[in-house]
């Protein structure tokens, strides 16, 4: 969802497809509670207040569906996760809660792909 914010070359197609698709109604994109908090982390370290500010408002018109805030069942999954394939527990939160919803958690992280796509339910966003 970042990349929704931050205009890099690399995946900039799938990006504008996800989008796309998802304004479209063809896809739903359901984010951890914690989204905004991590994009606004980013943001606020990458650009002058103001255009973080910006960039996040741009970000909440697509009014994506946030789940509810961290429970146990996706915690005790991200925490398997966590464990086995050593990464931390916020990308694992991410996984574990497309696992539980049976959806696909869509990544840019190869090294966390590598790691963690034993799993299931995952995909690269150069893959989309």
């Amino acid at each position: 969802m970042l990349k929704w914010c931050v205009k890099e070359k690399e995946d900039r197609r799938q990006v504008k497809k996800m989008q796309a698709d998802f304004l479209e109604r063809n896809i739903n994109i359901i984010v951890p509670a914690l989204l905004g908090w991590e994009l606004n982390n980013y943001l606020g370290r990458s650009y002058p207040a103001e255009l973080a500010l910006a960039k996040y408002s741009y970000f909440k018109t697509f009014r994506l569906t946030e789940s509810l805030l961290l429970n146990l069942e996706v915690s005790r999954l991200a925490f398997r996760i966590m464990k086995k394939a050593g990464v931390t527990f916020y990308d694992a939160s991410y996984h574990a809660l497309a696992l539980l919803l049976k959806g696909t958690f869509l990544t840019a992280d190869k090294k966390y792909y590598e790691k963690a796509k034993g799993f299931g339910n995952i995909k690269l966003l150069r893959d989309y």
